[in-house]
C-alpha cells in the first residue's frame, strides 16, 4: 500500500476550498521526477511558498506529485520548482 504524505500550508482549508476552482485559487498538480527525499520535498515546497505564501500544498513524495493550490499561474510554479532545481511537468 503506498503511503501518501500530506501537508498542507496556508489556511488549512485551502485545498478544500480550491478543488471546485472556486474563489480566486485554482488546483495545480506537477509531475517532479527527482523528488526523492525530504530534502526534495522541503526545498520544492519553499520554491512554491515564496512565490505564493498562501497555497496549500500537498506532496506525495511515492508517485513524485505535487498539488498546490493558490493564485500563481503553472508557469510560475514551473519557475520557481526550475530555480529550486527541479524540472517538473503539469499534469492534467
Amino acid at each position: 500500500m503506498p503511503s501518501i504524505l500530506r501537508l498542507t500550508f496556508g489556511s488549512p482549508d485551502t485545498l478544500d476550498r480550491c478543488v471546485g476552482n472556486t474563489g480566486d485559487h485554482s488546483m495545480k498538480e506537477f509531475h517532479v521526477p527527482d523528488m526523492s527525499c525530504g530534502h526534495c520535498k522541503a526545498t520544492i515546497e519553499k520554491a512554491l511558498l515564496s512565490v505564493d505564501p498562501d497555497a496549500g500544498v500537498e506532496v506525495d513524495l511515492e508517485a513524485r506529485r505535487v498539488k498546490i493550490a493558490g493564485n500563481r499561474s503553472t508557469d510560475e510554479l514551473l519557475a520557481a520548482m526550475k530555480s529550486a532545481g527541479y524540472e517538473a511537468t503539469a499534469v492534467g
